[in-house]
Parts: structure tokens; C-alpha cells; sequence
């Protein structure tokens, strides 16, 4: 029967070892993030160059990221008092869904639709950012 200290020496290299080939495997991934991240900032200024939006089944594309934002900021796009600098509520951190938004205000509120879109395009400029991308088709 095999002696405790040998299984637990056993099990202490085994962890070793996947714990180093983890570590290694991470560079690796970083490596070929760098790589990548490089890769598809020459091809967009390449298409930028060129005038074109595709290529051999890589397309550039507008993506928009979409941030959270703080009720603070919600309060001074809408022009509502903001109060105490050091409110709580001023900072938590929010999602907001603009469609619904919309909605909400056009038919709970009772604003009238052209003021309720508007709202709505006020609130895409602070949350939405547009960016450049690329996609390999499939």
C-alpha cells in the first residue's frame, strides 16, 4: 500500500505542473492577444487607406459599447437637481435601457413622443460610444 507522504508528494508535482503549464499557457495567450490587437489595427487602416470595408472575409464594422453610468450624471443630462455632492444615490452606477426609457416617458410620464426621442438621443450620446472593429465572416 502506498505510503500518505508519497501520494502527497505525487499530488504537490502534479500541481506543480499545472499551475506552470497555466502560467505559461497565460503568456502565451497574452502574446497572441498583443498579436492580434496588431494584426487588426493594420487591416482597418489598411481598408482606411484603400477606401474599402471587406477583404478575403474580414469586415470592418461600427460596434458600440455600451458604459454604465451614474445617477448623477442621469440627473444633469435631465436637468434635475443633483443635491449633495456626497449623495449615495448620486453614485450608484446604472444600465440604461433607452428603449424602454422611451417608452416609459411617452406612455407612464405622458411626454410627447418627439421630446421623449430626444431624451432618448441624449441619453445614446452619454452611454453608447462607437467604435471600429473587425469580423471574419463565417
Amino acid at each position: 500500500m502506498a505510503n500518505n507522504n508519497d501520494i502527497s508528494k505525487s499530488q504537490e508535482r502534479s500541481l506543480n505542473d499545472l499551475t506552470s503549464k497555466y502560467k505559461d499557457l497565460t503568456h502565451e495567450i497574452q502574446i497572441a492577444t498583443n498579436f492580434l490587437e496588431t494584426l487588426k489595427r493594420q487591416i482597418i487602416d489598411f481598408f482606411e487607406l484603400l477606401n474599402i470595408d471587406n477583404k478575403n472575409g474580414v469586415r470592418v464594422e461600427e460596434k458600440v459599447n455600451v458604459k454604465k453610468v451614474t445617477i448623477k450624471q442621469l440627473k444633469e443630462l435631465l436637468n434635475i437637481d443633483v443635491g449633495l455632492e456626497d449623495d449615495i444615490f448620486n453614485n450608484v452606477v446604472v444600465q440604461v435601457d433607452i428603449d424602454k426609457t422611451i417608452d416609459n416617458m411617452i406612455y407612464v410620464v405622458g411626454l410627447a413622443k418627439p421630446m421623449a426621442k430626444k431624451i432618448g438621443e441624449r441619453l445614446r450620446d452619454l452611454q453608447e460610444t462607437k467604435y471600429i472593429d473587425l469580423e471574419v465572416s463565417k
